[in-house]
């Protein structure tokens, strides 16, 4: 489904995507998880995994039009994003092509770790006291 352009470029959001949060909430409300739970289910599996993969998916096309290459669109797909580039580029524009979008989640793990840090008051890669009962 189109649904709208950034950059311009067209995005396109393929129907398995919001099929795949609606199962993500169903199977939590399914487990008899409490209220919590199912909202971060939607929260993960909707809005927060669309905007991680649509920036992750721009960072591409960004870097693909600096190196004068054309974007046709991107699609959203719930195995992640894929950016329709066309244009021949040499192997070094490439590289920094590719890197450009798993670079994005940089700026994006500082923001995840300064919100986790306001909300929880310290950051860990330790799972203890993360558990809803």
């Amino acid at each position: 489904f189109p649904c709208g352009q950034v950059l311009g470029t067209p995005i396109r959001l393929h129907v398995f995507l919001p099929l795949a949060a609606i199962l993500a909430t169903l199977s939590t409300v399914a487990a008899g998880h409490p209220w919590q739970s199912v909202l971060l289910a939607v929260l993960v599996a909707g809005p927060l995994l669309l905007i991680t993969v649509l920036v992750h998916e721009l960072g591409h096309v960004i870097a693909a039009k600096r190196c004068g290459c054309t974007a046709d669109h991107i699609l959203l797909w719930p195995l992640g994003g894929l950016a329709f580039i066309g244009g021949a580029v040499k192997p070094k524009e490439q590289i920094l092509i590719s890197g450009s979008g798993p670079a994005t989640h940089l700026p994006m793990l500082g923001l995840w770790a300064g919100l986790l840090a306001l909300l929880h008051g310290s950051v860990t890669l330790s799972t203890h006291g993360l558990w809803i009962d």
